[in-house]
């Protein structure tokens, strides 16, 4: 049985549940709101604006030492979870954690740390899941390996979790319904901000951006650029000849947005399509590119999916000359955008099902200039939001 979310009559003070959520709280600026702190309970966490409605009643269980844990249900079918609103302008977790290595026979346990939008997107797995006394515990932060298959404790351990611009995060923990459970614990957890100067930028479910300052590293939570063939940073530009780069985005659904402030050049015959947004193993699936209409460079942007060209730029963009190329899934509708102006809009029956893209090269379809800016939102955006974001990439980037 799952708790029913607890109704509180009459007034709360601020003094007794502090300024920690949006949810409670949405006109306070909040500094750093500590959602989690060593000694919280199931009734501290609700008054924080914790929806706990979806743990498992009488499985809240707390530590003097290593904080608050939760949850019975087996790790393949997740639902012991809570949420907590993300504070308008967090883009981070602090997070301190503890969980210890058993032999399975002893117990197994988990937990798991999502991002919540249009779609749910995992940033945060730690677990001892092994079902072979032999193995050990594995904990993967930021799309980063940080221990796979250790047979160690991991005590109050403290990492920072990007997540983006998001609307909420989802924090699940479990074990194995053959196997007794060695729980997870949380001692503290607040939201923090990074450091960079997003300006007037739009940043709800802002998963990733990629400014190439120094190098290919993404602020949010995708994953940085592998870079490919003929690909490197020059000048605060990622410079492709002929060449390409692969990134991960959030699980790409229904509701999705990307725009990239980019520079053409076209040099030979061959050097005519830029891919913007590839899936890299079959282009017929599902491609944003475009291509030349002559050789001094002028080029068509469309979005290709399924075999079916889906949308088609009747005005040119001009070559050798800084644009914001970008497309937007609203509702079902995909609208395609050259410099935060709509260029065509059309209906768009089907998800994109998977989360790595490739810009640039494919298969024998080159693309040669300078990427300034790559911007991915787990949502898609109005047409108001795409010449917002449009005009921060051109005055900036």
């Amino acid at each position: 049985m799952k708790n029913e979310q607890k109704q509180v009559f009459g007034a709360i003070e601020q003094s007794d549940v502090g300024v920690y959520s949006k949810h409670l709280w949405p006109d306070i600026a909040v500094a750093n709101p500590q959602i989690i702190s060593l000694g919280d309970t199931e009734d501290t966490l609700y008054l924080k604006g914790v929806d706990i409605s979806n743990v498992t009643e009488g499985t809240f269980v707390y530590d003097d030492e290593y904080g608050i844990s939760w949850g019975l249900c087996d790790y393949n079918t997740p639902d012991d979870y809570i949420e907590i609103d993300v504070p308008e302008g967090f883009n981070r977790i602090r997070i301190v954690y503890t969980g210890f290595y058993n032999n399975p026979s002893a117990g197994l346990g988990w937990m798991k740390i999502e991002v919540v939008n249009s779609s749910t997107t995992r940033v945060f797995d730690f677990s001892d899941s092994w079902t072979d006394a032999n193995e050990g515990q594995r904990l993967h932060v930021n799309n980063k390996e940080i221990i796979y298959k250790q047979k160690v404790d991991i005590v109050n351990r403290e990492d920072i979790v990007e997540i983006g611009f998001s609307e909420k995060i989802r924090i699940r923990m479990g074990g194995y319904t053959t196997y007794p459970y060695t729980r997870r614990y949380i001692k503290e957890l607040e939201f923090v901000k990074d450091d960079y100067d997003y300006g007037d930028l739009p940043t709800d479910n802002l998963a990733g951006l990629w400014t190439f300052d120094d190098d290919y590293s993404c602020k949010g939570y995708c994953q940085d650029i592998v870079p490919g063939s003929s690909c490197e940073i020059i000048d605060g530009a990622c410079r492709l000849e002929n060449g390409y780069f692969e990134y991960n985005t959030p699980e790409v659904g229904n509701s999705f947005a990307m725009f990239t402030k980019v520079s053409v050049e076209t040099v030979a015959n061959y050097h005519e399509f830029i891919h913007f947004m590839t899936e890299p193993s079959d282009q017929s699936k599902f491609t944003f590119k475009a291509n030349a209409r002559d050789l001094n460079g002028n080029f068509k942007p469309y979005l290709y999916a399924n075999s079916i060209y889906c949308l088609e730029q009747t005005t040119l963009v001009p070559f050798r000359k800084d644009a914001v190329v970008g497309f937007s899934i609203v509702d079902g509708v995909l609208t395609g955008y050259i410099d935060g102006v709509v260029f065509d809009s059309k209906n768009f029956d089907f998800s994109i099902s998977y989360n790595y893209f490739r810009y640039g090269y494919w298969s024998g379809e080159y693309f040669t200039g300078d990427i300034k800016c790559l911007a991915v939102y787990s949502n898609g955006v109005t047409d108001k939001v795409a010449a917002k974001i449009s005009d921060w990439m051109m005055r900036t980037q």
